[in-house]
């Protein structure tokens, strides 16, 4: 019959992980991310803010063009003397 050795741990191993566990600043990886993850949103937040602003700017524009189109086009011209007459007479009775 063999004889069984009691199982010995590797001491400096053991002692090695532990140090390493204890050493290594805890959480410092999970800091880094949450500050990277707000300046990434922080920046999608201004993207996102600038297409609905050019969104705006573009419906506005798309106004003015349909307006003058609307002007030039329906406008006869006795209409618009008579347009005329009557800002000329705002004008003079300021």
């Amino acid at each position: 019959m063999s004889m069984m050795r009691p199982l010995r741990r590797n001491t400096s191993l053991f002692k090695r992980i532990l140090c390493r566990m204890r050493c290594q600043p805890r959480g410092q990886s999970f800091v880094e991310l949450m500050l990277v993850v707000m300046i990434l949103a922080v920046l999608l937040a201004g993207v996102v803010e600038f297409g609905f602003m050019l969104n705006q700017y573009l419906h506005v524009l798309d106004g003015a063009r349909e307006s003058a189109r609307y002007a030039s086009a329906s406008l006869t011209e006795p209409f618009i003397r008579i347009r005329m007459a009557r800002s000329k007479r705002i004008r003079m009775a300021r």
